[in-house]
Order: C-alpha cells, then sequence, then structure tokens
C-alpha cells in the first residue's frame, strides 16, 4: 500500500485505479495498525487481521 503512495509521489505520476492518496494511506494505517494490535491481543484470527490488513 505504501509503495503506491510512494511511486504517485515521487514520480508525479497522473491518478490511475491503483494510486493511493495520502488520506487513504493514513486510513489504511490506522486500520492496520488496529487488526496487528487485536491479532496480537487474540482479538481477533490470524485470517481475520490478514484479511484487514491486506483490503485496499
Amino acid at each position: 500500500m505504501y509503495k503506491r503512495y510512494e511511486r504517485t509521489e515521487t514520480m508525479n505520476q497522473s491518478i490511475t485505479a491503483k494510486s493511493v492518496t495520502e488520506e487513504e494511506l493514513c486510513e489504511w494505517t490506522r486500520k492496520a495498525t488496529e487488526a496487528r494490535g487485536q491479532y496480537l491481543a487474540g482479538e481477533l484470527s490470524e485470517e481475520e487481521a490478514l484479511k484487514i490488513i491486506t483490503a485496499t
């Protein structure tokens, strides 16, 4: 996810279907961090956590 954002920002590429805005990256980071914490606390299964983390 971050690489998509980085490529768009650093290469001055036009927006594509796979481009990610800074807001989208921040939202994904927040959700991924929460999912990781919940997984480590035993509140989510590995499958549930990965589903959240890999969602784009």
